[in-house]
């Protein structure tokens, strides 16, 4: 885990040469969605700021969800706002958020089962791409080469190079799910939106894609990472921010031995965190 900054809109980690300016790059503002008369989320106040992963953690009907639904375009928030590199995206479709740098994995993996391993990626990356054959059925694959070579290195950083040409149905649990995370990779975002990256999986599975998650924060240093994730252990180890919501607000913002000490999420968590 990287050090600890202060929460404000820049800060400098302090590392020599390895500074950077971790500026936030998508902030909300008031975020609300309804249900009738339910409130699912209830004036969200949150800042993610490149370089950083962030957990957002909650029990179970918390929001957390419905956050990250909100944030993808999925849902259409009831009130506040969703800003973006200063701008307000708020009312934007999934996909022209896709295009602006934010991507999404879901906690079932979302991947064509059919497809190899590479051409999974592979589709994923000719999704940013300006020519006008991009997604001409009639051009030969050979004119997709560049976006050839961007999966095969991508899946090779992933470790999946062996995997090239297996069908993507055939892979293990934690292969898919590996895949499914350089799906959304391949996309070139500037934020990573990870829902469950580690639902399902058995524990010897789970350091995987935990490395998988940490090479990407390390190797792309303004690359933004929100997860969320119930395993508290993999929280606690991976992350550099956490937000906890309870009943759709947000409870408390801080490090790992902050939200641990918080005598509020103690009391949420019902002593699950002491």
């Amino acid at each position: 885990m990287k050090n600890q900054g202060n929460p404000q809109n820049s800060i400098s980690t302090g590392l020599g040469d390895q500074n950077r300016t971790m500026e936030t790059i998508l902030e909300t503002q008031g975020l609300t969605k309804k249900f009738g008369g339910l409130t699912a989320v209830d004036q969200v106040d949150i800042g993610f700021r490149r370089g950083i992963i962030t957990a957002i953690i909650g029990p179970n009907g918390a929001g957390k969800t419905t956050f990250f639904n909100l944030l993808s375009g999925l849902l259409e928030p009831t009130g506040g706002e969703i800003i973006y590199k200063g701008e307000v995206i708020t009312n934007l479709s999934p996909e022209e958020r896709s295009q602006k740098g934010i991507a999404r994995s879901f906690q079932l993996t979302q991947i064509f089962p059919a497809l190899t391993t590479l051409e999974n990626v592979r589709v994923a990356a000719q999704s940013r791409g300006k020519s006008s054959t991009t997604y001409n059925l009639l051009t030969n694959a050979e004119k997709y080469g560049q976006f050839t070579n961007k999966a095969r290195d991508l899946l090779k950083r992933v470790g999946l190079e062996e995997e090239f040409y297996t069908r993507a149905g055939n892979l293990t649990r934690a292969n898919r799910r590996k895949l499914d995370v350089t799906i959304a990779f391949a996309t070139d975002p500037e934020i990573l939106l990870l829902d469950e990256p580690t639902a399902g999986m058995a524990m010897e599975e789970i350091p995987e894609v935990l490395s998988v998650i940490e090479n990407l924060n390390r190797e792309q240093e303004e690359l933004a990472i929100v997860l969320i994730e119930h395993n508290m252990d993999i929280v606690m180890e991976i992350s550099d921010t956490i937000c906890v919501l309870a009943d759709g607000k947000k409870l408390a913002e801080g490090t790992s031995k902050e939200i641990r000490e918080d005598e509020r999420v103690q009391q949420a968590y019902l002593g699950a965190l002491r």
